[in-house]
């Protein structure tokens, strides 16, 4: 039978592991001091990192590693360890924390890593909004992204490394041809913050601030890029919101204020009949 192990990392500094065969999560004894950003695999070790150290967790312990800035972001592939920090730069680590590569990429600080299926290629993107995609293990530049208006908070590759995906602070998704770095299609049916991306097969599964994971395809986009005027798409969909919200709540209302009509007009109808009655 086999299992699943998921490690987790909370906004309070908690990192732990939920274990499918026993339906349970256990969490370790050393915490963050604020949220931790990233968290991945080492082997049988869990790596988690909060902005300003990198955590070493195992069953038995939990170390703190040196690094030589401030990491942002995280991930595995075999042996090679990426990592963003906070001046743009993006590292390639081995196993033993030894930097192989390392490269300014960015201009912000990085929000995310990830290696491609094969792990020949590293995707990293940043607060202003672009993606860089460098071949491993040198970090030699090879396309480039642009297209967001906002934070890139996660990407992820196809099955096949021949798109990507990206999830925004827009509200919005955006699958990318990496060939030709031209946009292929955008998801808009969130309306929150994206935080996270996987793409899994051939469906894509996004969450964020509003709670709720979406699976989608390429053919569920009614668009080709992000939107260009971010803050005028925001005006309009919360505008959109709160005219079904008011609506939503007059619903009640209506029916209320009909039900007491229907009674008055009952009453209405029984009046003549009692004055009638007095007077016999």
């Amino acid at each position: 039978k086999k299992t699943m192990k998921i490690a987790f990392g909370t906004e309070h500094g908690k990192v732990g592991i939920c274990d499918s065969e026993k339906d349970k999560a256990t969490s370790f004894n050393s915490f963050h001091e604020k949220r931790v950003y990233s968290i991945d695999f080492i082997g049988d070790k869990v790596a988690s990192i909060d902005g300003k150290e990198l955590k070493l967790h195992s069953a038995e312990k939990s170390e703190t590693i040196a690094l030589p800035n401030r990491a942002t972001a995280l991930n595995v592939f075999g042996e090679m360890i990426a990592f963003g920090f906070d001046e743009g730069i993006v590292s390639i680590f081995d196993h033993d924390f030894q930097q192989k590569a390392a490269k300014e990429l960015h201009q912000k600080y990085v929000t995310c890593v990830k290696f491609s299926s094969d792990g020949s290629m590293l995707a990293s993107a940043c607060n202003a909004g672009s993606i860089v995609i460098t071949k491993t293990p040198k970090l030699e530049p090879f396309r480039k992204l642009e297209g967001h208006p906002e934070r890139v908070s996660a990407v992820d590759f196809s099955p096949d490394s021949q798109k990507l995906v990206s999830a925004a602070c827009d509200f919005t998704c955006q699958i990318w041809n990496i060939s030709n770095c031209m946009p292929i299609a955008n998801y808009r049916k969130h309306d929150q913050i994206l935080m996270s991306i996987a793409w899994m097969k051939n469906k894509i599964y996004s969450g964020g601030e509003d709670g709720v994971i979406h699976t989608w395809t390429e053919a569920d986009c009614s668009f080709k890029t992000p939107p260009e005027d971010f803050k005028r798409a925001i005006k309009e969909r919360r505008r959109k919101k709160q005219i079904n919200a008011k609506n939503n709540q007059q619903r009640p209302q209506s029916t209320t204020n009909n039900l007491q009509q229907q009674k008055t007009n009952d009453n209405n109808q029984q009046q003549p009949t009692t004055t009638s009655n007095n007077q016999q």
